[in-house]
């Protein structure tokens, strides 16, 4: 009887021994998990930060694309060379919305689709001055239902009153992308 209860107590002892060795090698274990989390964590944090750069190196090229655009604009851009210039521009800006950083920055990714928009519909009215219809009431169904939408302001004025109102407006948004992306 005694010689089983040393045999019980033996094989409790060889039991908790290894018990011990396999809870050293699971904390050893953990340990190493530790280290290689922590060691993740830092390289998706380097990661974020490229990204992040990245993404506001495109902000800033699409904008600088808007302002380049803009500044054609004032200095009397021709027409035949409006369409090349904001073809350039609407590369530069698709760049942009297309990317990641656009869907984490909402507002600034508004401000700039609203930018390029005001150039899109300047396009538009100038491509109907081109064709011979100076005023709105001539415009394609197509076109003066977007610029009434959009512009409800404007009514039935000639082509270089409705451009004149519309470039403040692109302005102002490239104003507010240029704060928003500063921030």
């Amino acid at each position: 009887m005694v010689s089983c209860q040393s045999q019980k107590v033996q094989e409790l002892v060889k039991e908790n021994e290894e018990l011990r060795a396999q809870n050293d090698a699971l904390t050893k274990e953990n340990a190493e998990l530790r280290t290689q989390n922590e060691e993740l964590k830092e390289k998706l944090s380097k990661i974020q930060m490229v990204e992040d750069n990245r993404s506001k190196q495109v902000a800033q090229d699409a904008i600088r694309a808007l302002q380049k655009l803009e500044a054609r604009f004032h200095a009397g851009i021709s027409h035949r060379d409006y369409a090349p210039a904001l073809g350039e521009t609407i590369y530069q800006v698709r760049l942009y919305l297309e990317s990641l950083g656009a869907k984490k920055r909402p507002e600034l990714t508004q401000s700039i689709a609203n930018a390029l928009l005001h150039y899109q519909i300047i396009s538009e009215i100038w491509d109907e001055k081109v064709a011979g219809r100076y005023s709105m009431r001539y415009f394609r169904d197509d076109v003066r239902e977007k610029i009434q939408r959009l512009y409800a302001e404007i009514g039935a004025q000639n082509v270089d009153s409705m451009i004149k109102l519309i470039l403040p407006k692109a302005s102002e948004e490239l104003g507010k992308a240029t704060n928003l992306l500063a921030q």
